[in-house]
C-alpha cells in the first residue's frame, strides 16, 4: 500500500511458484493487505500461492489495538525448535486484543459485512477508474485497495505532498500522496463505507487532483 498499490506482475508470480516447487521458503507479509482487504481472505490466494509463513496484523483488530499473528506451515513447524516457538514479547497474549480479533473475524463472516465489502469493491473500482480518466492518470485496484497515479509528474516533494494532504483534509477526507513514489494516491476504505462515503471520496479526489494536473 505504501508504494501506491503495486500489484504483482504475472511473471513474478510464476517465478515465486517455481521457487516454491524447488523448496524455497515463501514468506507472505500481509500486515496491510490480508484479511479481506485484497478481495480474498489473504492476498496470496489471489495468485494461488500457499506461503510457508504468513504474517497478519492490522485487519485482526481493525487497527484499533496492537495485535499480530504469524501462521506457519507444518513443514516450518517441524524445523523450528520449542524455544523459538515459545518466544514472545511482553505484550503477547493480551486478552483484550485477542477478544477484539475474535469479534472482528466473526463480524467479517456475517452476510451484512460480506455484502458491504462486495459493494465497496465495485464502488472503489469505479472511483479510481473515473477519477483517473478525468485527470488522465492511471488506476490500480484489487478488492478494497486502490490507487490513482497522477500523470505528467516525476515525483512530488515533501512540501508539495503536504499541500495535497491539506487540500484533502479541508474537505474532510484523509488521503495523501505516497512518499514511496511521490505521485500515487492510495485508497484504503473501510469495509462498511456507504455509497455516500464513496461519492465524497470521488468528488474530492477529482477536485483536488485536477488542481495538480
Amino acid at each position: 500500500m505504501q508504494t501506491g498499490v503495486r500489484l504483482l506482475p504475472k511473471n513474478l508470480i510464476t517465478l515465486i511458484q517455481n521457487f516454491q516447487k524447488k523448496g524455497t521458503i515463501i514468506i507472505s507479509d500481509e500486515v496491510g493487505c490480508g484479511l479481506g482487504r485484497s478481495g480474498t481472505l489473504v492476498a496470496s490466494q489471489m495468485h494461488n500461492i500457499i506461503p510457508d509463513i504468513l504474517v497478519l496484523s492490522k485487519g485482526l483488530t481493525g487497527g484499533l489495538l496492537p495485535l499480530a499473528a504469524t501462521l506457519i506451515s507444518p513443514t516450518i513447524l517441524d524445523i523450528l525448535s520449542g524455544e523459538i516457538i515459545e518466544y514472545a514479547h511482553t505484550n503477547a497474549g493480551s486478552q483484550l486484543c485477542c477478544r477484539v480479533a475474535i469479534a472482528t473475524l466473526n463480524k467479517m463472516r456475517t452476510e451484512e459485512v460480506r455484502k458491504s465489502m462486495k459493494l465497496g469493491e465495485t464502488l472503489l473500482r469505479q472511483l479510481v477508474s473515473n477519477v483517473a480518466n478525468k485527470i488522465g492518470g492511471t488506476a490500480r485496484y484489487a478488492g478494497l485497495l486502490g490507487a490513482i497515479e497522477i500523470p505528467n509528474i516525476e515525483s512530488l516533494n515533501f512540501d508539495e505532498r503536504q499541500k495535497v494532504y491539506a487540500n484533502f483534509l479541508s474537505h474532510g477526507v484523509i488521503l495523501r500522496v505516497s512518499p514511496a513514489d511521490g505521485k500515487s494516491i492510495p485508497f484504503v476504505p473501510g469495509f462498511t463505507y456507504s455509497r455516500k462515503d464513496y461519492a465524497l471520496l470521488q468528488a474530492t479526489s477529482q477536485e483536488v487532483l485536477q488542481k495538480i494536473t
